[in-house]
């Protein structure tokens, strides 16, 4: 008797479960892009879904070769989508409702007017386009506009075609957080678990410019990732010593600043720079369950409220030495440090209602998070140049990482 009572609880179990899972609903946005004037399509436009509260990034995708999109797997609830694309005038945001009688929204046809501006006088200064399509990648060169000149890295990936940074600093290529991120063409381990605080402290006017690969070669062994992002620091060549300072602030005791300093007397190059960044943010999370009992019929709601605000201090040091021995022969060696302090307080508030809506059951949780994170790589390359198109190279990586995690 025992055994089937448990047994038969089991398969109650199992059929809660398995009615909450579906319960929480999928939903799928569609549409395409066209070009108002001609009413041609818009391919590789941006698709970006927000939340309506809090405008926070969901999910993102971009339009394919026939400018159609579509972004599935999305929980029902009220969503903002926006869409863009770089020589096109910003548009209005469409509110987009999803529930389990519409589960598909299809927005139609958009429509994205090219920018014009006039201007009093036009003067050609001799500088490389900003945006170059290839066959193999696109390559969106660095300039001199406000963004570059005080950003960081994650700043200047927010404003490249295709490419979504988050509230949290996470890069995404295409809607996929799989994306691959290589420094000078190689792969970092500063690029992994912390990438998203590394970016953020990688000044934008140290960057000469930045390469989407979609579709990479073998030689970049992109295997099981939707991409490669290829950020290229500029090379100092001017002879003598140079540096500059940047500082940022901003409310809630937010703040960030660089220092780099650069020596070239000559076939040697030396570079060294160091950043701080102190954050503060705060997530909020809202999260509504059904659960049926399919004995009785009877509905359970619960309602999960999460308030965990968070406060990030990280600290990154690099340097290393160019050595141009000949005009084909390369040495250099590169040494990286990060450090990163992550304090977070999660208090999360859990309320239980039966099927009168009148509440049965409330608790809440604080979780004290303390997180500490450490990051050393050194490396030393050699190149030889055989011609336009072939070269030999040697390279060696050494790196280390620390984690501590103190949860209370």
């Amino acid at each position: 008797i025992d055994c089937k009572l448990q047994m038969k609880n089991f398969f109650i179990l199992s059929i809660l479960l398995l009615q909450t899972v579906v319960l929480q609903g999928q939903g799928t946005i569609t549409g395409s892009i066209v070009d108002k004037a001609t009413q041609s399509l818009v391919e590789y436009a941006n698709i970006a879904l927000y939340t309506q509260n809090g405008h926070n990034y969901v999910l993102g995708t971009v339009t394919d070769v026939s400018g159609k999109f579509s972004i599935e797997n999305i929980a029902f609830g009220n969503y903002e989508l926006e869409y863009s694309f770089l020589g096109f005038e910003k548009t209005e945001t469409l509110k987009i409702r999803l529930d389990k009688n519409h589960s598909v929204a299809n927005v139609g046809i958009l429509e994205l007017a090219e920018s014009f501006q006039t201007l009093d006088e036009v003067v050609v200064m001799g500088r490389k386009s900003t945006y170059v399509t290839q066959i193999d990648k696109k390559i969106f060169n660095v300039g001199e506009d406000l963004m570059s000149s005080s950003g960081s890295a994650s700043d200047l990936l927010e404003n490249i075609p295709s490419v979504q940074v988050d509230l949290d600093g996470n890069v995404s290529l295409r809607g996929s957080e799989n994306v691959q991120i290589l420094i000078n063409g190689k792969t970092s381990n500063l690029m992994g678990a912390t990438r998203a605080t590394v970016l953020q402290q990688i000044p934008a006017k140290t960057i000469d410019r930045v390469e989407v690969i979609t579709n990479p070669s073998a030689k970049y062994k992109p295997d099981g990732t939707s991409g490669i992002i290829n950020i290229v620091l500029r090379k100092e060549r001017k002879k003598g010593m140079n540096g500059t300072v940047a500082a940022n602030a901003g409310n809630s005791d937010r703040y960030n600043g660089t220092l780099s300093l650069n020596y070239n007397p000559g076939k040697i190059n030396i570079f060294g720079s160091y950043g701080i960044r102190q954050d503060n943010r705060n997530r909020y999370t809202y999260d509504n369950r059904t659960i049926t009992n399919t004995t009785t019929g009877q509905n359970t709601y619960i309602d999960q409220n999460t308030n965990g605000p968070a406060h990030p201090v990280s600290q990154l040091v690099q340097g290393g030495v160019d050595w141009y021995m000949t005009k084909k022969d390369n040495f250099q060696v590169n040494g990286s440090y990060s450090y990163t302090n992550m304090l977070r307080n999660e208090t999360t508030f859990n309320t239980y209602r039966n099927n009168s809506k009148d509440t049965t059951n409330y608790f809440s949780r604080f979780r004290r998070n303390d997180e500490y994170e450490e990051n050393l790589e050194l490396s030393a390359a050699y190149e030889h140049k055989f011609g336009e198109d072939h070269t030999f190279t040697i390279d060696y990586t050494h790196s280390s990482a620390k984690e501590l995690e103190d949860n209370a």
